[in-house]
This record gives C-alpha cells, structure tokens and sequence, in this order.
C-alpha cells in the first residue's frame, strides 16, 4: 500500500494506515516504507526515518512492510 503513487511511492498517511488496519480484513496489507520521493538511494537521516516507520508499522499489527533501497 503506498499513498501518491504518481510520485513513485510514499508510505501512507498515520490515518491512512489506521483506516487501511480496521477496514481491510480480507487480504494482508503491507504499508510502503518510503521517507520521501524521488531515487532509492537514502542518507543517514532518512534511515532513521525509516527505522522509526518501520517501528510504527509493526505495532500497529500489520502482518509485513516493503522496504526498497539501493
């Protein structure tokens, strides 16, 4: 699941996610880590970023992440 798909990926909005984890019952969701768009090619900071993510997603339950990076 991403949000902005037009800019290549973004992850999903915090209440995106929070609809998508109450609403969608039938089929895994796996929220898009992306701290920004543009290349795949991530500094320091937006690892951090993305750690932070990937945190939040797991507790919120969800049952897998996708994560691309170069």
């Amino acid at each position: 699941m991403c949000a902005r798909r037009s800019d290549g990926r973004l992850m999903p909005s915090y209440g995106t996610l929070l609809l998508a984890r109450e609403r969608v019952t039938t089929i895994p969701v796996h929220p898009i880590v992306s701290p920004r768009g543009g290349d795949f090619c991530y500094s320091t900071l937006d690892f951090e970023v993305i750690k932070q993510d990937v945190a939040q997603i797991r507790d919120m339950g969800f049952p897998g992440l996708v994560v691309v990076v170069c």
